[in-house]
């Protein structure tokens, strides 16, 4: 039993000394690099994995955060060349069309969107994860009052105490 509350506290510990160590350096990512992105998607894995707790993301993780990080690439780049070509410009026939970098965008910004949710990086998601901690909270002090109120009746020597001759 004290050996799993001291793996238990040391990996509390661990924990705690990475996220010190994050802060302390905020240009070392707490999640080791994925390997093949680009210099303009690791700082956006830097600020992904460096703003949640050292236990948030896993190994089977990095896919995901790999694809964040390029559809968060694509969106920043999309933009850029939307604001310098303009939304409207003009096509082949001298007529204004809608920039097709548009449309790009915006199933860049979508694929963000849905990517952000399976990592649990929404609003809602965080909050049903807190809402799950603390439901697993309440079941457990609901245990271990059962289980103090059991107690207490065989120490008391009640009626339905297991092995005992009335």
């Amino acid at each position: 039993m004290a050996t799993k509350r001291n793996a238990a506290l040391g990996r509390r510990g661990n924990q705690q000394a990475a996220e010190l160590k994050a802060a302390l350096t905020p240009d070392v990512p707490l999640f080791p690099y994925a390997e093949g992105l680009t210099e303009e998607e690791k700082p956006i894995w830097l600020d992904m994995v460096n703003s949640q707790p050292v236990d948030f993301f896993t190994r089977g993780d990095v896919p995901l955060l790999k694809m964040y990080c390029r559809a968060y690439a694509d969106v920043e780049r999309l933009t850029n060349d939307i604001r310098e070509e303009g939304e409207v410009i003009t096509n082949a026939n001298d007529n204004l069309v809608m920039n097709p970098k548009v449309t790009a965008r915006n199933y860049a910004e979508a694929r963000l969107m849905s990517l952000s949710t399976k990592l649990r990086m929404q609003p809602q998601s965080r909050t049903t994860i807190r809402g799950q901690e603390a439901k697993a909270g309440r079941k457990a002090a609901a245990r271990n009052v059962a289980k103090a109120i059991e107690d207490d009746d065989l120490l008391a020597g009640g009626l339905d105490t297991p092995g005992m001759m009335q």
